[in-house]
């Protein structure tokens, strides 16, 4: 008897004791706010070596990145070029080699860097270049398209940003949790968004497809075109969801001509969708 009572006592004691690392673990957690600016563990970027340079590729015709804590911009200019920055402590590989864009790294920093980053990868291309795939895994990181045509866009990139001006794209696919995504005048014929207590804002684009997936996120969209052209699909649960003015509760279905779709998955979420 007097066994199990001392044994009673080490389990209860050692439940105490995890009940207070996991205390501890939470507080942290819960006062920590994730930024693309922010790294997290200790490494001030003014101690790391930002190694510039540039290339100048014949041709760019795909891309393949992976990245953390780098601004990437695409835009136009008078010829295929990369400029960029990377800290040499991250161990970049940037290469172009039969048209494709290859950004590799092998950095052990576990996302453990301090400050806001300098690092950043620059595109430029003639107008009217048409690229075949942009695929990007980049973390904290802030990315942005103007004025690019692609045929399939994969972009993944938690406590991220995204951007697109004046994009026309048949295909993108955007991974990105707590983050912020924006497509302005824009035209694409579908896209599959997974976004997580993040902002998605979409201003006087043309969307045949829309397929989103946003719990505890911010949706707003403006579209050209009419409600009748859409298949209008939302399951908006604990949600705040207006279509038109029309305020939404529960789940929403309407069927249009057929010709375009949209599909919202927006638990304890804010939605707002318009057309013009």
């Amino acid at each position: 008897m007097k066994e199990l009572f001392k044994i009673g006592i080490d389990i209860g004691v050692g439940f105490l004791i995890l009940g207070g690392v996991l205390i501890g673990i939470g507080s942290k957690v819960s006062n920590y706010t994730v930024k693309w600016t922010d790294f997290v563990n200790g490494t001030d970027v003014d101690t790391l070596t930002l190694e510039e340079d540039s290339i100048e590729p014949e041709t760019i015709s795909s891309f393949d990145l992976d990245v953390d804590f780098v601004n990437v911009t695409f835009e136009q200019g008078d010829e295929f070029k990369v400029d960029y920055g990377l800290y040499k402590e991250m161990n970049y590989d940037l290469r172009c080699k039969n048209g494709l864009l290859i950004v590799t790294n092998k950095h052990n920093l576990s996302l453990n860097i301090k400050g806001e980053t300098k690092q950043y990868i620059k595109v430029t291309y003639p107008a009217e270049t048409n690229f075949e795939i942009c695929k990007i895994d980049a973390d904290a990181s802030k990315v942005t398209f103007d004025q690019f045509i692609v045929s399939e866009l994969t972009l993944n990139d938690d406590a991220g940003s995204l951007e697109m001006n004046n994009t026309v794209c048949d295909k993108c696919i955007a991974d990105m949790d707590a983050s912020k995504i924006t497509v302005n005048n824009s035209e694409i014929e579908a896209i599959d968004i997974d976004a997580d207590a993040s902002s998605v804002k979409v201003e006087k684009s043309t969307i045949n497809n829309i397929d989103i997936d946003a719990d505890a996120a911010s949706v707003t969209m403006s579209l050209n075109g009419s409600e009748d052209d859409y298949d209008i699909n939302v399951n908006s649960d604990a949600s705040s969801c207006k279509i038109n003015g029309k305020s939404i509760t529960g789940d929403y279905k309407i069927s249009g001509n057929g010709e375009k779709n949209i599909k919202i998955d927006a638990d304890a979420a804010k939605v707002k969708i318009e057309f013009k």
